[in-house]
């Protein structure tokens, strides 16, 4: 019995280790490069199982790390097992997050398993100026006293006399 004692020991030292892993917070800042918003997910619970997909949900205590308010922030938040593969996906959707401030929020998200790595996606860009938008714009310049005109059409050529040309630019 003695010599099962100290493997005893390792086995629950081990586990232990284990459990306080899986309870550990998971922190992400966003984005990356000049952090604004800081992020610290608790602990997973699992409410629900069907069919072999998981629905888990976890406090979160989002940061706002700037001196700029965020009136609305949406992230889409990736769980990925310890080989760094996906194996699910939640909606974090926040408001009037004030400079220094921290809120905090609950995520639900469905995933296949119990995910050892979280990985965040923002659904736009939350840190522009309030009423700023993005207008898609297509410039098409012709300098003044130009005339677009085919080859086929200086020929004098008309599409209604039901012959075919070979057109040139």
């Amino acid at each position: 019995m003695k010599r099962f004692l100290p493997a005893l020991a390792a086995i629950l030292v081990l586990a232990s280790g284990v459990c306080l892993a899986k309870d550990s917070a998971i922190t992400l800042l966003w984005p990356q490069d000049k952090p604004a918003i800081k992020l610290s997910f608790g602990k997973f619970q699992q409410i629900a199982v069907l069919a072999g997909q998981s629905t888990f949900v976890c406090d979160v205590v989002v940061e706002n790390l700037s001196d700029k308010p965020v009136p609305r922030a949406s992230f889409t938040v990736y769980g990925n097992d310890k080989s760094n593969i996906r194996i699910g996906e939640g909606l974090l959707i926040l408001s009037d997050l004030n400079p220094q401030q921290q809120v905090k929020a609950r995520l639900q998200f469905t995933s296949v398993g119990v995910p050892a790595s979280l990985t965040l996606s923002a659904k736009k860009d939350m840190l522009a100026a309030p009423g700023a938008k993005t207008i898609p714009l297509r410039v098409l310049s012709v300098p003044p006293g130009a005339k677009a005109q085919s080859r086929w059409a200086r020929c004098g050529h008309d599409a209604s006399d039901g012959q075919t040309y070979d057109w040139e630019p």
